[in-house]
């Protein structure tokens, strides 16, 4: 919605008095399979495409890879300055304003700017080249073996902001002191100059002081002490907002915070100072006919699932979030695990200049976006690595060091399958590990295999305390979980069933109470997500990953309720946001009758 003095972006707006347009709608929209990367092709016989819209989710386009060129005009006063904003755009993006390229970015997941220069026109031409095509050299960070489709097209949300040419770009907070509401801000301008400029500090919306900032290469730090601070949890997620205004530029920006702290110490995760015990799900970003487009609407409704399941933690496999998902788990009060994109990268990604290049660019980016969350409590990267090999060493010590630099506030990890061979594990503050025990690996077993997954736990919690490196390390499974196709139910429960997921699931709750050292659980996964494409699929009934507790409709299988007793036990009362007083979503899935009932409708 379009309003005089900006547009909400999450629940929240981040301009009073800059001018923000939303240009999310029906753009002009052609595809081509064979177009040059990066370059425009004639647009053609042209269609219609909704933005924001994986344009390979919907029926006319499905699964096909190319480029989706997509044309819009927009009206703007000559002469004046304006930029455009995107959320997202997969997977490599060209933004060409009147014919000319504006912007680049080869990342799906992460934001991007592209600078309308001042122009005697009213009327100005607007195409973005969304180009979902796999490739080394132009597009580095994705790759077809990904266990997760990659889509195409304009995947968020679009905004035209009206500005002076200087403007703010940024506005950090770093938390000093939770209780006494002490930060440290750094704003951002786009004049690298040293300059002099007075800023109007207002918070909570309320004024509270005015400042003299001397920017140094565009950027200017100053104390700031937040009165009557109250401390941020997951069971009373306050937050704060804290506006800079500019008023020689014109200009604002206001953003939000909640005052908490994450540290590991004593083997153990401490929130605020008091041991924190982490119980949820891996989660993708995808939902049919959207891909990962997935609107605002359907992310409250996936939060409120796991909030009902009891959960408090969710892990953002395997890719940056955005902004609005990051917004509803501050308000909700729900932990997140943010990570750099990325999924089982080997020597040829380690030894490539273009990947590594790309990597330390988009880390610093995820991060420097997101810092001001307090539902961010970890980032992460490099999700299954090749981290047995010497050839990972480099980039895993260039990444810690990126991510402590930008945010030496809260714990940086990986999560890992090599295990005991893993030779990096002393570079993490917190010990993550994906296990499938009963489960992968299992091809030549004929008897119980549900018997593996106790002894791998039990053996995984026994090394780390033996290791003098790691013993004082907070441990956590980052996955663990078997498939279950939804509606497949046979009481001697083969695999693929979901009988069999569901008792997977108890089993581990079960080996979980011999294990009280273990810090936090993260299911693999949430619901069940499309992936690859092709003869990899023999290992993917119906193109899809099945492990979820949910179908990807978001119906739940019988694992959810198991999923909600494990959470129940291993969180215990005073760790579970919000309460436990919604019972219909267990009953349901244990009743096993598969009808949708009133949550289902939100959806």
């Amino acid at each position: 919605m379009k309003t005089r003095f900006g547009c909400a972006i999450g629940s929240y707006a981040r301009h009073e008095c800059r001018r923000v347009e939303p240009l999310d709608g029906v753009w002009e929209f052609t595809f081509h399979e064979r177009a040059e990367p990066g370059k425009c092709p004639p647009m053609g016989r042209s269609s219609v495409m909704a933005v924001p819209q994986a344009f390979d989710a919907t029926p006319a386009f499905r699964n096909r890879r190319g480029v989706g060129v997509y044309r819009k005009e927009i009206a703007i006063e000559p002469g004046t300055h304006a930029h455009l904003e995107f959320e997202s755009v997969g997977m490599l993006a060209t933004v060409l304003v009147d014919g000319e390229v504006a912007a680049q970015s080869r990342c799906s997941y992460l934001p991007f700017e592209a600078a309308l220069p001042p122009s005697t026109a009213r009327i100005r031409e607007i195409v973005v080249l969304a180009d979902n095509r796999f490739s080394e050299s132009e597009a580095p960070l994705h790759a077809p073996y990904y266990d997760f489709r990659q889509y195409g097209g304009i995947l968020g949300s679009v905004r035209l902001h009206h500005t002076g040419p200087t403007r703010l770009t940024s506005l950090r907070l770093q938390i000093e002191s939770a209780d006494d509401g002490r930060l440290c801000a750094e704003v951002e301008i786009n004049d690298r100059s040293p300059r002099r400029l007075t800023a109007n500090i207002f918070i909570d919306s309320v004024p509270l002081t005015e400042k003299h900032l001397e920017f140094r290469d565009g950027r200017a730090t100053f104390p700031l002490r937040i009165p009557n601070p109250r401390v941020w949890s997951p069971r009373s997620p306050h937050l704060h907002t804290v506006r800079v205004f500019l008023p020689e530029l014109q200009d604002d920006l206001q953003v939000r915070t909640g005052l908490r702290t994450i540290t590991t110490d004593g083997g153990a995760l401490r929130l605020n100072g008091e041991p924190l015990r982490l119980a949820g799900v891996n989660r993708h970003e995808n939902f049919p006919g959207f891909g990962s487009a997935v609107p605002q609407a359907q992310m409250l409704s996936d939060l409120m699932l796991i909030r009902e399941l009891g959960g408090n933690f969710v892990r953002g496999s395997h890719y940056p979030q955005k902004s609005g998902f990051l917004d509803l788990c501050d308000e909700l009060g729900i932990l997140v695990w943010e990570e750099m994109l990325g999924w089982q990268q080997d020597v040829r990604h380690f030894t490539n200049p273009a990947y590594r290049d790309g990597h330390r660019k988009a880390l610093a980016e995820m991060v420097l976006n997101h810092v001001n969350h307090p539902c961010v409590i970890m980032w992460g990267f490099l999700n299954e690595a090749a981290t047995e090999v010497e050839e990972a060493r480099a980039t895993l010590e260039e990444s810690f060091e990126i991510v402590r630099l930008l945010d030496p506030t809260r714990p940086v990890t990986y999560a890992t399958c090599k295990g005991e061979n893993d030779r990096f594990l002393e570079m993490a503050d917190v010990l993550c590990f994906n296990i499938y025990p009963g489960w992968y690996g299992c091809e030549e077993d004929d008897g119980n295999t549900l018997r593996h997954i106790a002894p791998a736990i039990r053996a995984l919690s026994r090394w780390t305390a033996r290791n003098p490196a790691l013993k004082d390390r907070p441990l956590m499974i980052s996955e663990i979980g078997a498939e279950g196709i939804y509606g497949l139910r046979d009481a001697s429960a083969p695999f693929y069933s979901e009988d069999f997921q569901a008792e997977y699931l108890r089993e581990v709750d079960r080996a979980l109470s011999e294990c009280p050292e273990i810090s936090g659980i993260a299911l693999w996964h949430f619901a069940d997500v499309q992936t690859f494409a092709g003869g990899r699929n023999i290992k993917r009934p119906r193109g899809f990953n099945n492990k979820g507790l949910f179908n990807e409709y978001r119906q739940p299988k019988l694992a959810a309720a198991a999923a909600a007793e494990l959470f129940q036990r291993f969180l215990g009362e005073s760790g579970v946001p919000g309460g436990r007083e919604e019972k219909p979503l267990v009953a349901r899935a244990a009743g096993g009758t598969g009808q949708l009932s009133a949550c289902d409708t939100l959806r």
